[in-house]
Formats: C-alpha cells, sequence, structure tokens
C-alpha cells in the first residue's frame, strides 16, 4: 500500500485509540521494509541511538541495550540489513534505506518505547510503541513490530545488562563480556564482542577460548552470529575452506549486506570462479547502486570472467555514478588493454589524463604509450611516453624510466648502458636495483650492483628494491635452493624461479599467490602463472591464462615489469 495513506506519528494517538494506533503502526513498519526504497533499493535500516527520558543515572546501559538488541533481532530476518548508527551523516555513509529513532521512559515498573521509521530522503514516515517490564522485552518488542519473526538474542536479563554495560562504555568491559557470556552461553554477542577485541590485540589463543561455548551445538542459537563467530574462529585457526563457508551462508542469510557480498565475490574471485563472483557482485550492486567502488570492482571480474560487454556496461555506470573521475577512464583502459583492444586503451588512457592530469602522477600517459606500442604505432608509443617524461621532469626517477621505456620498445643494450649510468652517476638506488635485476636476467652477476643499491638505500621502497635485487642476483642453486633462501617471501621466489627458468617449480608457489590476491591486483600473477604452464608444456591450461593481458602498473618504477610485458611482447607472435 502507499507509504502516504499510513503515515502517522504517535503524538497524533489519543488514549482512547492508542490500541488501533499501535496495529497500524506495526502494519505501516512491514508495508514500509517490504517496499524498500523507490525503484528497488536495498532494505537496510539505520538504528540512531535511542534516548532515554527517564534521567535515570545508569540510563546508558539501558539505551545501548535497547538499540543494540533491536538491530541483532531484526538483522538477517527477511534479508533486512540492520546496523547502529551514530548520526543523520552516518546513516547516509551507510546508506540506510530507513532510518529508526525512538526513545523510553519507566513508569512504575513499566517500560514504553515509542520509535518512529522513516524512509530515507523521503517525507514518509510510521510510528512503533511497545512496552513491557524490562528493557530487554521492550525491544523484542520492537523488534516484533519491525519483522514480525526477530532472531533469537536473549531472555537472561543479567547477561543482557551485563553486555550493555560493557557497551556502554563501563571500565571493566572485558570482565562484563565474559560475565555475560558466562551467564548465557546462548547469548553469543557478548563472546564474539569479546574475541574480536582479543583478535585485535593479537591475543589468538583468547579470542578462540572466547569463541568456544557460543559455537558449541547449545551455543547461539542466532544464524548471524553463529556465522560470524565461525568466519573469525576460521581465519584464525587458518581454515580457509571454513572461513570461505561461514562468508558463502552469511552473504546467502544477509542479501541486502552489499558490503558481506562484495567481500564473498571476492573470496570466489580468488578461487578463478570469476563468473560466479560477478554474479555476487551483481546482487551488491543491487543492494547498493550508488556505490562507484562496486561498479569498477565487478567491472574488473567481469572482464576476469571473459565478460567484456558486462565490464564496459558496469564502467558506463562506474563513471556516471563517480562523476566522470580520471580512474573510471583508467579502469576503461585497463580493461581494454587486457582484452588486446590496444588503440581503445590508448584513448581511454589519454582521456584520464585530460580529466586528471596529476592523477596516478601522470602515470596514465605512459600506460597510453604502452597501449600504443602493443597496437603497433611506435610513433604514437614514442610521443606518449615524451609526453610522459615532461609531466614528471622534476621526478629523480626519470632516467629510471627511460631505461625501463627502452628495455621494452627499443633494446636491452640502450636500456642497460641508461640504467648504469643512471646508477654510476646518479646514484640513485632504484637504477641500482633495476639494473642488477637485469644483469641477474641476463645471465650475469648482478651481486655487485645490487650491493651498491643496498648502500644507496635510504628510505622502505628503496632497502625493499634493493632486498630484492640481491635475493635474485644470488646464484642459482635449483628451485629447491630458492625455495631455502626465500623463507616464505613469495613475490621474491617467484621472480627468481621463472628469472632462472624454473617453471615447473613456479606453478605451486604462482598458484598460492593468486589465492591470497584480491582480483584486481592477480592480473600479473595469472599471466605469468600462464607462462610458467606453457613453458612446462600445459597449452591448454595456459591459454586461458595468457588470453588477459596483465594491466600496466600504476607505478613508473616497477622493478619487475620487465619480467611480465617483455614476457608478453615475445609470447605474442609465439605459437601455443
Amino acid at each position: 500500500m502507499p507509504h502516504s495513506r499510513i503515515s502517522r506519528s504517535f503524538r497524533n494517538c489519543s488514549s482512547f485509540n492508542r490500541g488501533f494506533c499501535r496495529i497500524a503502526a506495526a502494519a505501516a513498519l512491514a508495508a514500509a521494509l517490504s517496499c524498500g526504497r523507490t525503484g528497488g533499493g536495498a532494505r537496510r535500516l539505520a538504528v540512531f541511538e535511542i534516548e532515554d527520558l527517564s534521567n535515570a543515572s545508569d540510563g546508558a546501559w539501558v539505551k545501548a541495550l535497547v538499540a543494540d538488541a533491536v538491530v541483532a533481532q531484526t538483522a538477517g530476518s527477511g534479508g533486512l540489513m540492520s546496523f547502529a548508527v551514530t548520526d543523520a551523516n552516518d546513516a547516509a555513509r551507510r546508506r540506510a534505506s530507513h532510518l529508526l529513532r525512538g526513545y523510553l521512559w519507566r513508569r512504575a515498573n513499566e517500560w514504553e518505547f515509542r520509535g518512529l521509521l522513516q524512509e530515507a530522503g523521503r517525507g514518509t514516515e510510521s510510528a512503533i510503541v511497545a512496552r513491557a517490564g524490562s528493557p530487554l522485552a521492550v525491544a523484542r518488542q520492537a523488534a516484533s513490530r519491525i519483522t514480525g519473526t526477530p532472531l533469537p538474542y536473549t531472555q537472561n536479563e543479567a547477561a543482557a545488562e551485563w553486555y550493555a554495560r560493557a557497551l556502554a562504555g563501563a571500565q571493566d568491559s572485558a570482565a562484563l563480556l565474559e560475565k555475560a557470556a558466562r551467564l548465557d552461553p546462548g547469548f553469543g554477542r557478548p563472546a564474539l564482542l569479546l574475541a574480536r577485541r582479543k583478535a585485535a590485540a593479537g591475543d589468538r589463543d583468547g579470542a578462540l577460548a572466547a569463541l568456544r561455548p557460543m559455537l558449541e551445538p547449545s551455543g547461539t542459537a542466532n544464524p548471524v552470529v553463529r556465522l560470524q563467530g565461525e568466519a573469525l574462529r576460521a581465519a584464525l585457526e587458518g581454515d580457509a575452506g571454513a572461513q570461505f563457508a561461514a562468508a558463502e551462508r552469511l552473504a546467502d542469510l544477509l542479501p541486502h549486506d552489499a558490503e558481506m557480498l562484495a567481500q564473498f565475490g571476492g573470496m570466489v574471485a580468488r578461487k578463478g570462479d570469476f563468473a560466479r563472483a560477478a554474479e555476487y557482485y551483481r546482487r551488491a550492486l543491487a543492494a547498493e547502486p550508488d556505490v562507484p567502488a562496486l561498479w569498477n570492482e565487478t567491472a574488473y571480474v567481469q572482464s576476469f570472467a571473459g565478460d567484456l560487454n558486462g565490464a564496459l556496461k558496469s564502467l558506463a555506470e562506474y563513471d556516471r555514478v563517480s562523476g566522470k573521475s580520471p580512474n573510471a577512464a583508467d579502469s576503461l583502459g585497463e580493461i581494454q588493454f587486457a582484452h588486446g583492444n590496444f588503440r581503445e586503451a590508448r584513448r581511454a588512457f589519454l582521456d584520464a589524463y585530460d580529466r586528471g592530469p596529476s592523477f596516478l602522477g601522470s602515470y596514465t600517459l605512459r600506460k597510453a604509450g604502452l597501449s600504443a606500442y602493443f597496437a603497433g604505432d611506435r610513433a604514437a608509443a614514442a610521443a606518449d611516453f615524451e609526453r610522459y617524461a615532461d609531466a614528471v621532469a622534476r621526478n629523480p626517477v626519470l632516467e629510471l624510466s627511460r631505461a625501463q621505456w627502452a628495455y621494452l620498445t627499443a633494446s636491452r643494450e640502450q636500456a642497460l648502458r641508461l640504467i648504469t649510468a643512471a646508477c654510476a652517476q646518479r646514484n640513485l638506488a632504484l637504477a641500482c636495483a633495476q639494473q642488477a635485476v637485469w644483469i641477474a636476467a641476463a645471465g650475469g652477476d648482478g651481486r655487485p650492483v645490487a650491493a651498491r643499491a643496498q648502500a644507496l638505500a635510504r628510505n622502505p621502497i628503496e632497502a625493499r628494491w634493493a632486498a630484492l635485487a640481491s635475493f635474485v642476483s644470488q646464484p642459482d642453486e635449483g628451485a629447491a635452493g630458492w625455495e631455502r633462501r626465500a623463507g616464505g617471501n613469495h613475490p621474491a621466489l617467484i621472480y627468481a624461479l621463472l628469472m632462472h627458468r624454473h617453471f615447473a617449480a613456479a606453478i605451486p608457489v604462482l598458484e598460492a599467490q593468486i589465492a591470497r590476491t584480491r582480483a584486481l591486483e592477480s592480473g600479473e600473477w595469472r599471466y605469468l602463472l600462464g607462462w610458467a604452464k606453457l613453458e612446462t608444456g600445459a597449452r591448454s591450461e595456459a591459454a586461458g591464462l595468457l588470453a588477459r593481458l596483465p594491466f600496466p602498473r600504476s607505478s613508473p618504477d616497477a622493478q619487475f615489469e620487465f619480467l611480465v610485458f617483455a614476457t608478453a611482447d615475445a609470447l605474442r607472435n609465439r605459437p601455443r
């Protein structure tokens, strides 16, 4: 039914017709939440801090309890997404479709709650009232008015009070949470909050101990709280399978939680199932269609799935909701580049530069040049790079960038001359590190130059580059020797194994690296995995991985860019 016909405030309810008003309010809430935001927006309920008009000296915990209980008993019920907010700006930031404000007071032995539900951005509002003998009971009534089927919370008044006092900021909050969890192991929320705090403090064992009772069969019956606890336990135990399973069930239980849906979509993408991942991202967008970052990430996942048309449509929406940001054009360039549409990619990168010349330190011009080079237009490539060089003329790493550009587009001999001069004459630590890597890649001894890079390093980036150069410059002692030296540094191990052509050994390391990397950042690893599989004879597996070029990096001083794009350049005309 239209909201306007049932919109009202309890200020208009006389004592004679208050019962009728209460029934009308419940109907209004149900109608409002089932209709959602005009245009199909998600059911996202923001619960504001409850006002206590009774002026009780310990009213802080009562307010905290009622707000938390309403959120906990409605979040996940019928797909509703509920969360507490501090103010209207917080609600807007979290893109609430509905707002619930309320106040309560005590009369003799009875508590009364009055709330007003408003549809965000519209004048529609509905009222609700609940009366009971305790704050816990009144919150249960309020939640029932909202969903009709509230999720389990606790019926233990003492456990609820200790938990709420901890929420309200009591100094001994940890002890209060422990006490609440012991009083009612089935409550769940005190144990989950305690476990999260212990995990954040680095107390893994303490966090697991806090979770154990609530996750027993006799523990919490609230499905959202249980799954959140299972996900945390799996993360603490390093059980990726259990973490994935809990996240999947949470995503299905909370169909309007865009953050949860996108998070799980990212987990699916890391497994390489991009078509399924894209479906979860689309569900996230159905919940929150006005979030630019969601459109952007969806486009990349669709691109990985081979759905270029879908990716382009998502990018068009990203361009619209982001107000034609430079990053929208840059993303278009990267996706066109990945699909081999190099001329279209160049146009997009140049558009990104025009929208924001300082965006990414003008690196979009270099991306445009790389696109022109792969399109076979060497004159345009050179022109784009010179525009980039002019834009960063005062950057001390320009000479390094020139050498890197020459390595790909001109000759390695010219690149080595440029990088040697930058290292020896300008004392650039990054240049020395790059020189050492190139020497090692050619089969030479890069250790003396790597040592110079380490001596010149003055900041963490230079130190990391120098350490990587020193690592890959060591003598080749076989795959086992590199694995022993790496000590868990997977990127360094990957580069060393590939540079020294230990392709079979590189494959499992690359697969593990991809599994722990966000989909948007995994293109390089996937391409290198394709190269390794191609070199080991797994041509059919390599074909899909090599079908998409990796995106040009957003840094002008990418130390191992040569390994990716020089290989891509060489493989383009090589029979597979």
